[in-house]
Formats: structure tokens, C-alpha cells, sequence
């Protein structure tokens, strides 16, 4: 990609963008029913991604690869011996004392998986989505399968998760070309299958710490989950019924959907164009495939390690490559004023007070970010009925200072001229 093309478009946008520099108008690139066409492609334009959207991909590109050669290199003998004694290694106090309650059977966690699989088989079936079912088997499943493992030892030892979506994307945009509704399944399936079981890993820890019986908690997780896909729906198909000019930039209630967007935008960077028209030899976005390679994952890798082999008390162990690539993950949504905010507080409690008041971090950090976790949930509930649901606002510097910059407003560096276009052109690609 030229450096023109990239001082045409704004530097930090989740939007899709065409050679002019306006929003892609997907709608000139498909059929009725919603599949691409390739005729209508080369007449329209290529699609572009804003530089902060294309790097992000690119990282998580290296990212991928690292988290497997990362976890075969530190963690491999480990996993080994762990799967050879899943049933009774790691003794510790806290298993000594969950003895105490009958353990899950395999079986549950079996039948649940087959009821659970067969729903998804039945919705790729019974709607038109494009997916067939020996590819929710092979990927969806087969994708959580592989990484859940690597994903749980990287969270596990660092609170920090790789954003494997990418990857699921991407296979499903090389299996089913042109079919955004296919892709965003297998994105939905194959990522949150990884995601929600280590959330669902994570509750099974905290429960042995307060001692739960395991056989409660495994009726009590199910049961949340459905409580929460029926309260989730049912709140959704309220909003998009009740809330007018809902995802709006200028909704007056703030629901700007932000994360919503950057869904759709990926189902049309993945499905609709797909992979072979944006990171195939020869595209705009062909360099960033070199992230697998020469996006230096696996070489940096094996060097920090070879590092750490030879001098392991040295700096060196501190340094977690998939976690360093993973850094710009959340942009898009997020955005540099987040990304400030969360190297402020994270300096202050985890290095300033960490290395200064230590008995004090050790017993109330945690605790102070549950406060502030739950004070920010119910403060959220407060403010949309107070102000959002009666569309009161408050014009401020607070809160308008964010909204009065080039990077919110979309601005870039250069401006395509009218009739103009900056690429390739209908026809050249």
C-alpha cells in the first residue's frame, strides 16, 4: 500500500473505505442475497483499512503463531506430563480439601458438548448461512480443540488472552469465499468456544478457592449461560426495536455500537472480499501475510528463548513475546485515550505501589479493581436511566474533548480531490 493511499484515509478508523475515501458501499459488490460478485468488485474499487486497522491485523498475525511456539517452547514438557496426569497431579491444599465433594463425571461434560454441537449443527442447517456442517465440525470445533490449551496457559500466567479471531477469519475466508455470514460464524464459534471456556476455566478455579461443590457449580455455569443468552437477546431485539437511530455516530444516547461495527467491517474484510482480494500476492495488504514469517514470531521467539535458556535470571524471562505482539489488539474499538488510561493505572498499582507499598498491594490491588469493576458496572446502570434514557447531556470539557479531534472526527492527512481517487482504479485491479 502507498503512502499516499494511507494519508488518504484517517488514521484511526474501524470503517472500510474505498478509493475515494468514503465508507466501502458493500451493497455495490454483492447480489441480492448478500454474496459477492466479482464483476461488480473490479468495476467499483478495491477496500480499504485505515493504517491503525491494518496494523492491528498484522500483529495479531504474528501473535498467532507465537502463542503456539511460545507454549511448545516454555510449556511443552509441562502439558505433556500434566495430560498423562490430568486426574491427580498438582496436589495442592485447595484439592486435598475438594475431596471432600464428588467430582463431575466426564460424561457430563461429554453430553453437554453433543447437545451443544448438535444445536449449532441445527442452526447452520436450518438457516441459510452458507456454512455447511462438516465445517462447523471440523473448524469451529477443531479450532477450539487446538488452542484452547495454549490460550489457557497464556492467560493463566499472564491475565492477558491472544485474539485468536484472526485466525478463524481468516481459514473461513479461504473456505467459503464470499460469504460474510459464513465467516462471522465460525468466528462466533470458533473464538468463543476458547473464550467462554476459559471463562468458564476461571470459574472452576475460583470455585475451588471458595470451595464449591464441583457438581453445583457445573448446573450453576449452565445455568447462568442461559440465563444471560436470554436476557442478552431479549435486551438486544428491545434496543434495536425502541432506541432510534441506534449505532449512529450522533446517537443522542451514546449507543454508538463501536464494537458491533468492528464485527460487521470484519465480516466484509473476511467474508465478502475476503482474504484472496486484501493479503493475497499482489493485493494492497499482501506485506502483512510476512507477519506469520518475518512478522518475526517464531524467530523472535526461539531467540528470547534461547536467551532465557542461557541466562535465566536475567531480564530476559520478563519478556512474553505473543504478549508483546498482542499489545495493540483492542484497536479498533479501543482507541489511544483507553490505551492511555490503562498504562497510567497499570504503572501506578502494578510497579509504583507493587515496588513501594508491597504489603499493601498484596492484600487490597485486587480487591480495589473488583470495587472498581463493580462501581463502573453500577454506574452504567445509573447513568442510562439517569441521563442516556432521557437524552440529557452535559457539554463539558470532559466530555467533549475526546470528540473534537481528527482521529474521532475521521480526518485525514490528504484529501482525495472531487472526481479523483488515489490506487488503483475500476478496472486496474
Amino acid at each position: 500500500m502507498s503512502v499516499n493511499s494511507m494519508l488518504s484515509l484517517p488514521l484511526l478508523s474501524s470503517s472500510t473505505f474505498d478509493n475515494t475515501g468514503s465508507e466501502y458501499n458493500v451493497t455495490r459488490v454483492v447480489d441480492s442475497n448478500g454474496d459477492f460478485v466479482l464483476s461488480k468488485y473490479k468495476e467499483y474499487s478495491p477496500m480499504y483499512i485505515s493504517m491503525s486497522y491494518s496494523l492491528t491485523y498484522g500483529l495479531s498475525f504474528a501473535a498467532v503463531t507465537a502463542i503456539v511456539v511460545h507454549t511448545y517452547l516454555y510449556n511443552g514438557s509441562e502439558i505433556w506430563a500434566k495430560f498423562k496426569n490430568a486426574r491427580h497431579g498438582g496436589e495442592d491444599i485447595h484439592r486435598r480439601l475438594m475431596r471432600a465433594y464428588p467430582e463431575v463425571p466426564d460424561w457430563w461434560y461429554g453430553a453437554l458438548f453433543v447437545v451443544m454441537a448438535g444445536l449449532g449443527i441445527l442452526t447452520t442447517k436450518y438457516w441459510e448461512t452458507g456454512l455447511p456442517v462438516w465445517g462447523f465440525i471440523v473448524v469451529c470445533c477443531g479450532m477450539g480443540v487446538v488452542l484452547i490449551v495454549p490460550e489457557g496457559i497464556l492467560e493463566g500466567t499472564t491475565n492477558q488472552r491472544i485474539f485468536l479471531n484472526i485466525i478463524t477469519e481468516l481459514i473461513a475466508g479461504y473456505a467459503w469465499p464470499g460469504k460474510p455470514i459464513a465467516n462471522m460464524m465460525v468466528k462466533c464459534y470458533g473464538y468463543n468456544a476458547v473464550k467462554h471456556g476459559m471463562d468458564f476455566a476461571q470459574d472452576l478455579k475460583m470455585g475451588q478457592y471458595m470451595k464449591i461443590p464441583p457438581r453445583v457449580l457445573f448446573f450453576g455455569q449452565i445455568y447462568a449461560s442461559i440465563l444471560a443468552t436470554m436476557t442478552q437477546t431479549g435486551v438486544l431485539r428491545w434496543m434495536m426495536g425502541n432506541i432510534s437511530g441506534l449505532c449512529d455516530t450522533d446517537n443522542a444516547q451514546r449507543f454508538t455500537c463501536a464494537g458491533a461495527k468492528v464485527m460487521y467491517n470484519a465480516s466484509l474484510i473476511w467474508g465478502t472480499i475476503g482474504p484472496q482480494r486484501m493479503f493475497q500476492s499482489g493485493q494492497v495488504y499482501h506485506s502483512l501475510m510476512y507477519f506469520f514469517l518475518i512478522g518475526l514470531q517464531p524467530v523472535v521467539t526461539v531467540i528470547v528463548y534461547l536467551i532465557y535458556r542461557r541466562y535465566p535470571q536475567s531480564w530476559v524471562k520478563y519478556i512474553n513475546v505473543p504478549i508483546f505482539f498482542n499489545a495493540a489488539g483492542n484497536i479498533p474499538p479501543a482507541n489511544t485515550t483507553q490505551y492511555s488510561l490503562w498504562f497510567i493505572f497499570g504503572f501506578l498499582f502494578n510497579y509504583l505501589i507493587r515496588k513501594r507499598a508491597l504489603a499493601w498491594w498484596k492484600k487490597y490491588n485486587y480487591l480495589f479493581q473488583a470495587a472498581m469493576d463493580t462501581g463502573t458496572a453500577i454506574a452504567t446502570i445509573v447513568i442510562f436511566f439517569a441521563l442516556g434514557y432521557t437524552n440529557t447531556t452535559f457539554n463539558w470539557w470532559g466530555n467533549t474533548v475526546g470528540s473534537n479531534t481528527d482521529d474521532q472526527n475521521s480526518v485525514p492527512w490528504l484529501t482525495v480531490p472531487a472526481g479523483g481517487h488515489f490506487g488503483k482504479g475500476p478496472g486496474e485491479f
